[in-house]
């Protein structure tokens, strides 16, 4: 039986589009099949939408072939159908062959053109739930509220009707509110899916469809460059609603503002870092799904990209590409972030990002803390590695440095939660104590000279505070005084803390000090092991901890091993800037698997 897709081939730059013929409700929605070349100037508009249950379904016939859609496309063209005139759409869902891999492949790489070339991208954002505690009006007010933001200056909006309707005490505020909660991220699923990035980026002009509204996407965007909206709290009735106004304005400002940032031209890894938490049904179209956001020529420096296929295994792809990226940067970047996303594909390797997690496997601020300073622990010695996608080895030029010998306990601290004044102070007197110990069982004291130069006391006051240190204003480095205060705290829990020993919630939590055999202080990941190898490889900023890999169904301990996996960066006080990089006699190759 001759399918739909049979009957209308594409091939090379071709694509499919649907002619929605006029009509309205209650009669059935009647569709026409055609090929176009998108470049050809053929006149279309792309939809961009949430594809929802796969098991809600509804068949329309499309040329008179049967077709199954989602629920959600289905509200999509019932609500875009005109009454008087046939609208030409572009939806993937029925414009590729979503059965066939190759055509699949294809149509993914057309898919930077297809929403270039469209005369305007329909966002659809579903039908206005009556569910949630706000009806159809409400929606509307929160649309107006956007327009109100838009188009007024910040010092005029609180005597714009549609702006105080927003702020209001009363139950048509708290209606309102809640409409826009179900508008922005975390209310509405189209802001958590991979491929609605590159719809909203790429097209000329969109407008988004919510129900029976529309706001064209470039209000949205005036709205949230609104540079006021976020440091002037308006005059509002209570605290209650402050707190709340300022919640949702941050959700919607970061989603908005987020869109923009492709459009300036970005490195392959800072988009695929930027939108890594969005989600996918296929954890390949984690990769696939922003490809249309490189230009050519940058896309051309992630080869394994360049070609689309769903016959590569997640773990071999994301291998490559990892592999593509480290090249790209010409640098170990990219392993910063292979740890701080939970691994969750099966046989990839620990070096490897896994771009099909969306959670991180750290909370709160420890993710990412090397990453944005100015470190240089190899001090400029150039990149030197080999991998194989296939076989899943990265292989490195580096130093040891030494292995773990000493590790203390963690505080643990969720996103949600903010650390306790007393879990704080307990989690830094017990680093604190378990060094003292190991000192006196040396036969020494806090007062001794410290591996990597000074004292050891101030050692490790600034280990513990220079992995907080871009989280906060300053970046200065601790004086003698605030050294002397954070004792203080540390020894009589009566003391009054100092801004400066506040600054700490942002590092302690979810860290492990560690002291190595040789005395070098640091902080770590949360999984740290004693034991654990410590290394500066070339090209890296930072210190690397790795891990013997079991040999011969032994467990490796503090013995020579060929293979080792990746645990995290970690950040060691006296040799982040360079102070003992090796000499090329000095390095050693490590397979990292």
């Amino acid at each position: 039986m001759t399918t739909l897709y049979q009957a209308f081939p594409i091939q090379g730059a071709q694509t499919r589009v649907v002619d929605i013929l006029p009509g309205s409700e209650p009669d059935a929605i009647a569709f026409e099949c055609r090929v176009i070349s998108p470049d050809n100037g053929d006149s279309y508009e792309a939809l961009s939408y949430v594809w929802g249950d796969a098991a809600a379904t509804r068949t329309v016939s499309i040329s008179g072939y049967r077709v199954e859609i989602t629920e959600t496309l289905y509200t999509a063209f019932e609500r875009l159908r005109s009454p008087d005139s046939k609208r030409t759409l572009w939806a993937d869902q029925v414009s590729i062959n979503q059965t066939d891999d190759e055509e699949k492949g294809h149509q993914v790489i057309l898919m930077r053109t297809i929403y270039k070339q469209c005369s305007e991208c329909l966002i659809w954002f579903g039908r206005i739930p009556s569910d949630q505690g706000f009806a159809t009006l409400d929606a509307k007010a929160a649309l107006d509220f956007i327009h109100s933001v838009a188009d007024t200056k910040f010092a005029d909006l609180q005597a714009d009707s549609r702006f105080k309707t927003f702020i209001a005490e009363n139950d048509r505020g708290v209606r309102t509110r809640k409409a826009f909660k179900a508008l922005i991220m975390g209310g509405n699923p189209w802001w958590s899916r991979v491929w609605t990035v590159q719809e909203a980026v790429l097209p000329s002009a969109a407008t988004l469809h919510w129900g029976p509204f529309t706001i064209p996407l470039k209000t949205m965007e005036l709205a949230a460059q609104e540079k006021e909206l976020m440091l002037k709290c308006p005059d509002v009735e209570s605290n209650r609603v402050q707190e709340e106004y300022f919640n949702l304005l941050i959700k919607f400002v970061h989603s908005v503002r987020s869109i923009r940032s492709p459009r300036k031209g970005e490195e392959p890894f800072t988009t695929l870092m930027r939108w890594r938490c969005r989600e996918a049904t296929d954890p390949r179209d984690k990769l696939y799904g922003f490809i249309g956001l490189f230009r050519s020529g940058t896309l051309a420096s992630i080869p394994a990209l360049r070609d689309i296929s769903y016959s590569i295994a997640p773990a071999v792809l994301f291998t490559q590409v990892t592999l593509d990226l480290i090249r790209s940067c010409q640098n170990l970047r990219p392993l910063l972030f292979a740890r701080k996303l939970r691994h969750a594909t099966p046989e990839l390797p620990t070096w490897a990002i896994d771009f099909a997690s969306s959670s991180s496997t750290v909370d709160r601020n420890r993710s990412l803390r090397n990453s944005r300073r100015p470190w240089a622990a190899s001090k400029g010695v150039g990149l030197q590695f080999e991998g194989s996608g296939d076989v899943g080895s990265l292989f490195l030029s580096g130093k040891s440095i030494d292995y773990v010998e000493k590790i203390s306990n963690i505080y643990r601290v969720s996103t949600e939660e903010k650390p306790r004044k007393g879990k704080l102070r307990e989690a830094m007197e017990e680093p604190y104590r378990m060094l003292e110990g190991y000192q006196t069982s040396h036969g020494s004291d806090m007062d001794a000279d410290y591996v990597g130069g000074g004292s050891l006391r101030d050692a490790f006051w600034k280990t513990v505070k220079q992995k907080s240190t871009w989280l906060v204003v300053s970046l200065d480095v601790p004086e003698d005084s605030d050294l002397a205060d954070m004792e203080e705290y540390i020894m009589d829990s009566t003391a009054i803390p100092t801004a400066f020993f506040r600054s700490f919630d942002m590092s302690v939590p979810n860290s492990t000090f560690f002291i190595t055999s040789m005395g070098y202080l640091g902080l770590g990941p949360v999984d740290l092991r004693e034991n654990d190898h410590v290394y500066i490889f070339q090209g890296g900023k930072v210190p690397f901890v790795v891990r013997p890999v079991a040999d011969n169904n032994r467990e490796a301990q503090n013995v020579e091993s060929s293979k080792f996996h990746l645990i995290d960066d970690a950040y060691v006080h006296g040799i982040m800037s360079g102070e003992i990089v090796a000499k090329k006699e000095d390095l050693t190759v490590v397979e990292l698997v």
